[in-house]
């Protein structure tokens, strides 16, 4: 796929933001990275809220408050739940097996973190 340079680095700068909130959230560590960055992570995200087009990237938008802070706003529209901690991580009550919580996605892998 060739994607002009602009578009080519508004996609590597969405992944490091959505990517390090993952990494950051799952290690529970503090994130804050550069408001131009978040703001650069939102408007790509943004501009890509239809399901027909999202899938198989994104997985569904989570919905979160309008004056919910940008970073969380970007978070929601990648299809994770900025809410999300690993305290959050529940166990089945037929398996007993550790799952993801809706709103994670793993793309290529099970959703099941036996």
């Amino acid at each position: 796929m060739t994607l002009p340079a602009p578009i080519a680095g508004r996609v590597a700068l969405n992944e490091l933001v959505v990517h390090g909130w993952d990494l950051a959230r799952a290690t529970s560590q503090p994130f804050d990275p550069a408001e131009s960055a978040v703001r650069g992570s939102f408007e790509l995200l943004a501009a890509s809220t239809d399901p027909a087009q999202r899938e198989p990237i994104f997985g569904p938008v989570v919905p979160v408050p309008e004056d919910a802070p940008l970073l969380d706003r970007a978070i929601g529209l990648s299809g994770r739940d900025p809410a999300w901690s690993p305290d959050t991580v529940t166990t089945t009550s037929t398996t007993g097996q550790r799952v993801r919580p809706q709103g994670l996605r793993t793309l290529g892998r099970p959703a099941n973190l036996g």
